[in-house]
Order: C-alpha cells, then structure tokens, then sequence
C-alpha cells in the first residue's frame, strides 16, 4: 500500500472506532444502545450541509464536476445540469450505479463508503447487544470483526474482478 493508501485506511480505522466507541461500551456496562435518531441525525449534519454547498460551488459556480467520467480529464468537467447526475450527487447515491459513478466531486467516494458505514453502525450496535448473550467483549468486538471480514472479502471480490479480463481465457 501507498503512502496515501495507508493514510485513508487509518483515518477510516480511527473513525470507525471512534463511532462505533458508544456502542461498545454500551455493549461492556450493559445500557441500551445510543439513540439511533440522534446518531443518523448527527451524522447528517456532519456530512451533507458541507458537502452541499462544495457541490454548489464547484458544480454550478466553477463548473468543475465530472460530467462525462469516460472523458479525458479536463474535457470531462462541467456543471452539474443533468438531473440523474444532480439528484445522484446531491443524495450522495452516485457510487452505486455505473451510469453516475464517479461523477460529481472527485473525492465523494469516500463520502459514499462513510456513509454506508453510518447506515450500517447502529444495526451492528444492536447486534452486539443480541450477542451479549455469549459474553459482553466478544458481542462488543464481534460486530468490528464481521465489519473486517466483509471489508477483506470484498476487496478480494473486487480485485478478483478488475483482474478478470487478465485472466480469462480467450
């Protein structure tokens, strides 16, 4: 891994732990999870307002996005005027369709990947709380762990996968 590869590792790393910190120690001491609305609600307000007024400025008023991702470089930017790839990027969904992925502000990538982990943080919380059962460290660290190997399996599915063509046989 690259140097700026591991920088993006570790600062997704610290965050995660940092967020999913509540819920484990709700998990140890035996309280209920913390408030889901007041999680998603503060997530929200973390990222989109933020990223709403960037995607304004460099979508409309610089008309840098990316408008065209199979277009060279700079021939690919522009303002944000179709409106599949306005609603994609304003909702932060761009990532999931191959039509719009990569689109938008170069760096929303990472926007998209926190927000699914936001989504998917407090059901991991309660499961740790269902797993508590079996003893409160391992509900505690299991939830990380399932987390790490579908994080492990996934990059192996997707190296697998852009390797394909390589590897096929004509």
């Amino acid at each position: 891994m690259t140097g700026g590869r591991w920088a993006r590792f570790l600062i997704h790393l610290l965050s995660a732990f940092l967020l999913y910190r509540p819920f484990a120690s709700a998990i140890i001491k035996e309280r209920p999870n913390p408030p889901t609305y007041d999680f998603y609600r503060n997530r929200v307000l973390r990222v989109w307002p933020a990223y709403l007024v960037i995607l304004a400025i460099v979508g409309f008023g610089f008309g840098l996005t990316v408008v065209d991702k199979d277009a060279p470089t700079l021939e690919g930017l522009g303002r944000l005027t179709d409106p599949v790839l306005l609603i994609t990027n304003v909702l932060l969904v761009q990532g999931y369709s191959p039509e719009t992925a990569f689109t938008g502000l170069g760096v929303s990538w990472s926007l998209i990947t926190e927000i699914g982990f936001y989504i998917l943080l407090p059901p991991l919380g309660y499961l740790g709380i269902r797993l508590a059962r079996r003893g409160r460290v391992f509900a505690a660290i299991m939830p990380g762990l399932l987390l790490l190997v579908v994080g492990v399996a996934s990059r192996i599915v997707s190296l697998a996968w852009n390797n394909w063509d390589d590897v096929r046989p004509e």
